[in-house]
């Protein structure tokens, strides 16, 4: 239970860091978004290999990918 609470309190951290930096148009905060949204698909990726094989699952492992591509792509657009 305190490894669950401890993994709760890490992670709305990173989110309330995630959200300061968009609220102040930080560049780190973009960086953030990215390695928050990223660190989803290992674990969709987890669900739809070793678990139950469904066509949601699917959809929203490739809607996770595309956000991600998505924010690379305007982060670097953004760099130039």
């Amino acid at each position: 239970m305190g490894l669950l609470c401890a993994g709760a309190f890490v992670y709305s951290g990173l989110f309330l860091t995630e959200g300061t930096g968009l609220l102040l148009r930080k560049r780190w905060g973009e960086f953030v978004t990215i390695f928050i949204t990223s660190s989803f698909l290992p674990f969709e990726i987890y669900e739809l290999a070793a678990k139950e094989f469904s066509v949601f699952k699917l959809l929203v492992l490739i809607a996770n990918v595309v956000v991600v591509v998505y924010l690379v792509w305007r982060v670097k657009r953004e760099k130039a």
